[in-house]
């Protein structure tokens, strides 16, 4: 072996970096500032657009790829008359969930369309719980999923079809 030349070590000190705060009080500190600013997230940030909820027999609630789709059974329900909303979140946290609430409270049925498996279902049930713990006096919108994955995209035909399923129409 040769002789270690002064100065050529490039090695690093072992350093350990952690979130973890282990003071329960500083803890509690930190968690009651982080939800004072989800708070004001969820009051300022949240975004939704809703089309035709205010009458509707039924609210389709999707995003993205599958909101664009029930534009297109809403198309197909107004041939038939069929009065079908459409509440589509913006924002998905934070999730809308006031503004579905009010929609939920009237009873009216909603049928999320979805590219998942049920992700997004589980938003329109906290909203339905909301509508009835805020208004006990509240109908209960019942909820419901037509989903799909691995890149199925559902059908307008097939959303429109299972709105009147739900509607108890053929």
């Amino acid at each position: 072996m040769g002789k270690k030349i002064p100065g050529t070590d490039t090695r690093r000190k072992a350093r350990h970096i952690t979130s973890i705060n282990l003071v329960p009080a500083n803890l509690e500190e930190i968690t009651r500032a982080r939800f004072a600013r989800y708070e004001t997230v969820q009051n300022s940030e949240t975004r939704f657009e809703d089309i035709g909820c205010e009458d509707a027999e039924l609210v389709l609630v999707a995003y993205g790829t599958s909101a664009r789709v029930c534009q297109g059974a809403r198309m197909l329900a107004e041939k038939e008359g069929v009065k079908l909303g459409i509440f589509r979140p913006i924002t998905l946290w934070p999730f809308p969930l006031k503004a579905l609430a009010k929609i939920a409270a009237r009873g009216i049925p909603l049928l999320s369309v979805e590219m998942s498996l049920g992700q997004l279902v589980e938003d329109l049930k906290l909203s339905v719980f909301e509508a009835v713990s805020s208004d006990p006096g509240a109908k209960v919108a019942k909820v419901h999923l037509l989903g799909h994955s691995g890149g199925v995209i559902p059908t307008e035909e097939e959303v429109f079809a299972e709105a009147k399923k739900i509607l108890g129409r053929k």
